[in-house]
């Protein structure tokens, strides 16, 4: 697997992932997800974790 050169991740997409609302049938409750499961606490954890992942 290559190493990606470097990713662009803006704040907007990881206040999407913690969006609770979505179209009916489609994917549920991203933000129970998020919380709950996942034990983050806002949109910025997110973004933090996924690029100390990539980086």
């Amino acid at each position: 697997m290559t190493q990606p050169v470097s990713l662009v991740f803006p704040i907007e997409k990881a206040i999407y992932l913690f969006t609770r609302e979505t179209k009916p049938m489609e994917g549920g409750d991203k933000q129970k997800f998020w919380r709950e499961v996942m034990g983050f606490e806002s949109p910025e954890a997110i973004r933090e974790a996924i690029l100390a992942k990539v980086i």
